[in-house]
């Protein structure tokens, strides 16, 4: 596993970018992407932000990604936003980005019928209580497991009595390891875990964990073309501070003694 770079910065890297939104006609947005560095990049995910002016589009499944002159490429939609009468009014198109050194090439973002991605190599299998996301490639398949739904505690449980949003890592051999366990002194008030893309460039599951003071936000993506799992993390327990506000007043107390009895 690897932590996932944010896409701003992976871009920054790997080129100058310039994107012009259009919104009207066939062509949504254009994307010019130049390589600076003297390298070459190969399956670099990156995304488009669409805004549509009109109230023409209704369906995601009709906007596609070109590139150069006219060649159609696999792409993914996500973060709809839709106008009161149900048209598209934003979105993101993800697509995959492959450029020799010094190459410049224009990507555009059109209406129309999209590139077919490779059946079977992404997968999302939903089971009793939990989800498998997996790509694989001639090795094997290699995936994680988390659990899939919510649950909540009346009474906050001790995190130690709970098990961590890894139930499983999926290893090319077929075997499976690694399942997680909390090793903290707080507790669980809830867990909550959903699937928030799916297919086909990537697949995206998050899970959220309430502690009595704060909380994680625990997501895990696989993405078509990469047998590797990317894990990004927002933490917040708020322990550290409960801990010091306690020991505040454990002091003031302690002074407060102290004063009555000179």
């Amino acid at each position: 596993m690897r932590k996932q770079m944010s896409m701003q910065l992976t871009l920054v890297v790997l080129c100058v970018l310039l994107t012009c939104a259009h919104g009207r006609g066939t062509v949504l947005t254009t994307m010019e992407i130049e390589e600076k560095l003297g390298v070459c990049w190969s399956n670099e995910l990156v995304h488009a932000d669409v805004r549509v002016s009109d109230a023409s589009l209704y369906d995601p499944a009709v906007i596609k990604v070109t590139r150069g002159k006219g060649v159609a490429m696999p792409c993914q939609v996500s973060d709809l936003e839709r106008n009161g009468d149900g048209s598209i009014a934003s979105c993101k198109v993800w697509f995959y980005v492959d450029l020799d050194a010094g190459e410049k090439v224009v990507f555009a973002v059109e209406r129309g019928k999209r590139a077919a991605v490779t059946a079977g190599r992404l997968r999302l299998d939903r089971g009793d209580g939990s989800v498998t996301i997996s790509t694989a490639n001639e090795v094997g398949r290699v995936g994680i497991r988390l659990p899939l739904g919510k649950k909540f505690y009346n009474t906050p449980v001790p995190a130690t009595e709970t098990s961590g949003p890894v139930e499983a890592l999926l290893l090319p051999s077929g075997r499976e390891t690694g399942q997680g366990r909390f090793e903290v002194p707080f507790k669980i008030r809830s867990v909550e875990s959903e699937v928030i893309a799916e297919g086909p460039l990537f697949a995206e599951v998050r899970v959220r964990t309430v502690f009595d003071t704060g909380y994680w936000i625990f997501t895990a993506r696989m993405e078509e073309r990469r047998p590797v799992v990317f894990i990004s993390e927002e933490l917040d327990t708020g322990y550290s501070g409960q801990q010091m506000v306690s020991s505040m007043r454990r002091n003031l107390e302690k002074w407060q003694q102290a004063a009555g009895k000179s």
